[in-house]
């Protein structure tokens, strides 16, 4: 009967409009009643269609968005990576120049020493003097 009495008074076309209306954009009324959006078709006429069209593509947008910033962490992390492997590869490369000289000076002093003691000890040996060292002589250096 109220239906019939606001359908004489506003008319069809205007209540089709209100319809729709509330259908597209949503009724404010219903949402001041507590627990109404449990009930599927009230939360429909509550929320309006075109308001929670737009919150879902905001949140396939949002999804999409930690997609892609998931997948650009992974990428700077990779990049990463690389960076400290390559440093360290680096590093390692330096090193190993370093202690290839080091050996090499090593070996270069260990042959000068060798060469200045058979020098020295001809040169002894020409004056008539002696002074070798035998395995006596060592251990008792090593026994102090």
């Amino acid at each position: 009967m109220t239906v019939v009495a606001i359908l004489r008074a506003l008319g069809i076309p205007l209540c089709i409009f209100l319809v729709m209306l509330g259908y597209y954009e949503g009724v404010p009324v219903l949402r001041d009643i507590p627990f109404a959006d449990r009930v599927p078709v009230v939360r429909e006429l509550i929320a309006g269609r075109v308001p929670s069209e737009r919150a879902k593509a905001a949140d396939a947008a949002r999804q999409g968005y930690v997609t892609e910033a998931r997948a650009t962490a992974a990428e700077a992390k990779t990049a990463e990576l690389q960076r400290q492997v390559n440093a360290g590869q680096l590093v390692i490369s330096s090193y190993q120049k370093i202690a290839k000289n080091d050996r090499a000076r090593d070996e270069q002093i260990a042959a000068d020493t060798e060469t200045r003691i058979r020098d020295h000890e001809k040169l002894l040996r020409s004056a008539g003097r002696n002074c070798d060292l035998n395995a006596d002589d060592i251990r008792m250096y090593e026994s102090r």
